[in-house]
């Protein structure tokens, strides 16, 4: 890391520590990114239809800052994304089971997710990837923006948006066995060119 970057980290702690509003708000802006990305993608699909992330995400900052003077503690970013990820990891757990408790005993009820499942995947940025998956990544979004008949890149593109196969069978009005075979078979196209 650079030395100018850990100046930086501790010259907004101390601002934050003196009670500066624009200092939140700058270290909200900072690490948010983090907490959104961490929520989106741990939150069960089927549970973002009762759920609103961006209110869960208001929850996890609002649990933050009840206790602010942990972040005090915390000597360095990595240090904050992981204490970040595991208060958005217990409110996800904490709502999950009120909503489990709300649904009672039907036999809709949502499975719950291992721990592990929900433990930091994705949260602190990997490597950058490599020149050929950036490329093979940008043809595959140029594939899906491309208008066709073909219903293949619709699925794709609604499954990387984050439907579900039953949902994008819904969507579509099509049996979701058809559009498990209408993903593998674009994928297996694309792998193939």
């Amino acid at each position: 890391m650079d030395p100018s970057e850990d100046s930086n980290f501790d010259r907004l702690i101390a601002a934050m520590r003196a009670g500066s509003q624009e200092a939140e708000e700058k270290f909200v802006a900072t690490y948010g990114p983090h907490v959104r990305r961490f929520v989106r993608r741990s939150l069960d699909p089927r549970l973002r239809r009762q759920i609103d992330s961006d209110d869960l995400i208001q929850s996890v900052w609002g649990a933050v800052f009840e206790v602010r003077e942990r972040l005090y503690t915390l000597n360095r970013p990595a240090d904050v994304i992981r204490y970040l990820v595991r208060a958005a990891r217990n409110r996800i757990i904490d709502r999950y089971r009120r909503h489990v408790r709300a649904q009672g005993s039907g036999k809709d009820r949502l499975q719950p997710r291992s721990l592990e499942d929900l433990h930091c995947r994705g949260t602190i940025p990997a490597k950058e990837p490599s020149p050929s998956h950036a490329a093979a990544a940008m043809e595959l979004l140029m594939r899906l923006q491309e208008p066709s008949n073909n219903p293949q890149p619709e699925v794709v593109r609604r499954y990387v948006l984050g439907q579900n196969f039953a949902e994008i069978a819904e969507a579509m009005g099509r049996h979701p066995d058809d559009v498990r075979r209408l993903f593998r078979q674009f994928i297996r196209e694309f792998r193939r060119d």
